[in-house]
């Protein structure tokens, strides 16, 4: 059993909690992991964790939406300064297929978490503050770079970063389902999504540039 930790201030405490049972679901995955095994991995006593989590559900919630705020971050940086609408639309793909290999326990934990979310109204909301904040985020995307293309795109902003955020969870999903890469995938969705962006230009009366989406198809990361 690991040592308790010495007392810390709150936030401190909280920060090694949250880390602590990140290492625990990652290891033993969500339906294994307990309050228990995250106090012993933490170096705490369990009554800490209620303390400051209601319930495994609450602590593991904040787990994800301490991983989501990386993957923000991580895809806001990956954009920043990127001007030409296609390539914007094809680095925030790739970005997001990079994170889905690279971090595979955050896609499976957010999905337990959206099924306990049927019957814990806690974890519903606060699984519906994430989805609201991803979609906000790709309606903007979507947004932006419509603004840049010849021609308006034939369907609302929303509904499309519905169907984009729906593919991306769902791409996830069926990688951890069949233990396979997401890699092509994820390339074949940002062709359809280019592909979209094309239409764009024909509604304009202009060639798409065939060979720069060609071209974007390549994984840019």
């Amino acid at each position: 059993m690991k040592t308790r930790a010495r007392a810390r201030p709150r936030a401190d405490r909280r920060a090694l909690i949250l880390a602590a049972a990140e290492r625990v679901v990652t290891r033993n995955g969500y339906t294994s992991t307990s309050m228990k095994d995250i106090a012993e991995e933490a170096g705490v006593a369990q009554a800490l964790l209620h303390y400051y989590f209601e319930s495994k559900d609450e602590l593991l919630t904040e787990v994800v939406l301490a991983i989501d705020n990386e993957v923000h971050r991580e895809w806001k940086a990956a954009v920043a300064g990127i001007d030409d609408p296609l390539r914007r639309v094809a680095v925030g793909l790739d970005t997001a297929a990079a994170k889905c290999a690279q971090r595979p326990e955050f896609f499976q934990l957010l999905a337990d978490l959206q099924a306990a979310g049927f019957t814990n109204p806690a974890v519903r909301a606060r699984m519906r503050q994430l989805s609201d904040r991803f979609l906000d985020d790709v309606v903007a995307e979507v947004e932006s770079v419509a603004a840049a293309l010849p021609a308006p795109l034939p369907l609302p902003a929303r509904a499309l970063a519905i169907a984009i955020t729906g593919s991306i969870d769902g791409i996830a999903l069926q990688g951890l389902l069949r233990g396979e890469s997401p890699a092509e995938p994820f390339q074949a969705l940002k062709a359809m999504v280019l592909g979209f962006a094309a239409m764009s230009y024909l509604a304009a009366g202009e060639e798409p540039p065939l060979d720069r989406l060609f071209e974007l198809l390549a994984p840019a990361i």
